[in-house]
């Protein structure tokens, strides 16, 4: 039994069947077993008996990632009662879900509040109080089609908002206290941190998908909620052009927004009726307004983060490379 224990754990591990909790703490023990080379701090018979617990628990016939996971659960149990330091560290390198929550609520509060409008409450059809909202998304949009063309599909190198984001889901440092497993600690912190940068970043960057979709979402709901305590007015000016250009530009930009809603685009005479100063009720411009910013940035960031759906299983890429996770 020893024997084919220690062949299991000894064969090429992929982490494609263990979950981020069990792949932190194999990561952990691996470290730990490493460091120890006099064996002081976890012993020969500390390491058979947590191999022979895992396999009794497992059974036989066990993937090597379930009898491996097991394995590191029972040791990190029996070492968590030595040394605190041990749990301590498992904790601060668990993502905390609750950044990402935050972020995207603020995100949302922040829409709301701010006041795309202005006290003259007058919407300009041609300038749309959304319109750097929407040319943000459409120069990230193009960014990201050209950075993953120019890297030939490679990863991009975490920005500064992802990696922020990261530093405060991950826990910022590695714990300074560890006592006798401190050694152990730091190259745990290390190992992780090396192996889980792929997931991590793919998770900061839903994140930053969902914040720019609340956002948006924000900015539609404080503009509808406005509109029931003040009457905004939809006209437009301009100094070189004439009712009809202005006619052709808003058909274009508002044809998503049309096409949702089934509001038409007011025509060549209607949209010379309300050059400034004259207006009229903006009631149309705002729905057509809202539905283009449903078009053309809360759905698209939507999907986006609906493609980044893995989120339970650790990204195969960042622990392919594991050879050897317990002794």
């Amino acid at each position: 039994m020893p024997g084919a224990i220690h062949a299991l754990a000894a064969r090429r591990v992929e982490f494609r069947g263990m979950d981020e909790s069990a792949a932190l703490k194999v990561i952990a023990i691996r470290a730990i077993e490493t460091a120890d080379g006099s064996r002081t701090v976890w012993s020969d018979d500390d390491r058979a008996w947590a191999s022979r617990g895992a396999a009794e628990i497992v059974g036989a016939d066990a993937k090597p990632e379930a009898f491996l996971a097991r394995r590191a659960a029972l040791a990190a149990e029996k070492l968590g009662e030595r040394h605190p330091a041990l749990p301590r560290a498992l904790r601060a390198l668990r993502w905390r879900p609750w950044v990402g929550t935050a972020i995207v609520c603020f995100a949302f509060v922040l829409g709301v509040f701010v006041d795309q409008v202005g006290s003259a409450q007058r919407i300009n059809i041609v300038a749309p109080p959304v319109l750097g909202l929407l040319t943000w998304n459409v120069i990230v949009y193009l960014a990201t089609i050209v950075g993953y063309i120019v890297r030939y599909g490679e990863d991009a190198t975490p920005g500064p908002l992802r990696a922020m984001i990261t530093r405060l889901a991950r826990g910022l440092s590695p714990p300074r206290r560890g006592g006798a497993i401190r050694d152990a600690i730091v190259a745990f912190f290390d190992d992780w941190t090396r192996r889980s940068v792929a997931l991590y970043g793919f998770r900061a960057a839903r994140i930053l998908h969902f914040a720019a979709a609340a956002l948006a979402a924000g900015v539609i709901a404080g503009l509808y909620l406005r509109g029931l305590a003040f009457e905004y007015r939809a006209s437009w000016e301009s100094t070189f052009l004439d009712a009809s250009t202005v006619r052709s530009i808003v058909a274009f930009a508002y044809a998503p927004g049309a096409f949702l809603t089934g509001i038409r685009v007011p025509d060549v005479d209607a949209i010379a009726a309300i050059r400034s100063p004259a207006g009229e009720n903006a009631y149309r411009a705002c729905c057509l307004h809202s539905s283009r910013v449903c078009s053309n940035t809360t759905g698209p960031r939507v999907c986006s983060c609906r493609s980044m759906s893995r989120t339970s299983n650790v990204c195969c890429a960042a622990f392919a490379d594991a050879r050897r996770a317990c002794a």
